[in-house]
């Protein structure tokens, strides 16, 4: 029998855990696995500084991140990678990047000059940590083309339709709040910007929360209890946004098949948009968080 419980107030370790990282433990028989969550700012140096420190002390024969193979991307993203809009523009008209490819770098550059890391920064941390300790790195996110799709299909026609003018707006106006975003770096480095800013426009859209946040939650609290005993010492990565979800969570039974549906009559674009999508939706979120803190 698999028992599992928050450990994270009575923390078995000889090393000061970040206040970040929250404590996990599963028993199988007479063996015991200990989890550590590292919730972190995705914008955030800090965050980065986090995994280094958790994953050195730590020793973990696994890394879960909060990823998909399909968002694996942004492993390999860097800064310097980032494009200007005029060297998106000559990419894409050469051929040497996708219009999606190219949008998809633009906007994180445009972030990542704003901020003082790419987002997405501490999963490029910790997959060089877990290879200097010899981990194996899983992916532990539900399938991007699942969790559009779902959104998708609990969007209402009018909320759709605001929804992709939204993507649209922000993606051409990111560069003008740049100032802003700086403004509020401070703030953004204490909370999960990415899920904070969702939530922000759960108000306006109640029907974004389940499939983006609260679905997810779900997915990796399954994935992370379902991995073998004979790894005892797991370090997941996710965005702090997702840790209460997931600490409430941690004992419930969880079916995978419910929340993994794809609904019927999907548009076959999603699978195209994919990438685009993942770069609108990162501009539009930290857009929409910007201005509604202003407000």
């Amino acid at each position: 029998m698999l028992l599992c419980f928050d450990a994270s107030a009575h923390p078995a370790n000889v090393f000061q855990l970040p206040r970040s990282c929250h404590t996990f433990k599963c028993r199988s028989g007479n063996k015991e696995q200990t989890i550590y969550i590292v919730g972190t700012a995705h914008v955030s140096a800090a965050s980065c500084d986090d995994v280094r420190a958790v994953i050195r002390a730590v020793k973990p024969e696994v890394v879960m991140l909060e990823l998909c193979q399909e968002r694996t991307q942004l492993l390999t993203v860097q800064k310097q990678d980032a494009l200007t809009l005029p060297q998106a523009f000559a990419a894409w008209r050469t051929g040497a990047s996708t219009p999606f490819q190219a949008a998809y770098c633009y906007l994180l550059g445009q972030i990542g000059d704003a901020l003082e890391v790419m987002p997405g920064e501490e999963f490029r941390v910790a997959l060089q940590e877990a290879s200097k300790v010899d981990a194996k790195v899983l992916l532990g996110d539900r399938r991007l083309h699942i969790t559009l799709a779902r959104v998708w299909a609990a969007l209402t026609a009018w909320e759709k339709t605001r929804l992709v003018w939204m993507f649209v707006h922000s993606g051409l106006t990111i560069s003008q709040i740049k100032q802003e975003l700086e403004d509020d770096i401070e703030s953004l480095k204490e909370t999960d910007a990415m899920t904070a800013a969702i939530k922000e426009m759960g108000i306006e859209f109640p029907a974004l929360l389940a499939p983006l946040i609260y679905e997810r939650d779900l997915f990796m609290v399954k994935q992370l209890r379902s991995l073998p005993p004979k790894w005892t010492r797991v370090v997941a990565v996710v965005g702090a946004g997702h840790l209460p979800g997931m600490r409430q969570h941690w004992d419930d039974d969880i079916d995978l098949e419910d929340i993994c549906k794809v609904p019927e009559n999907t548009p076959s674009r999603i699978k195209w948009g994919r990438l685009a999508a993942t770069a609108l939706l990162t501009g539009s979120c930290l857009y929409y968080g910007t201005v509604a803190r202003r407000r």
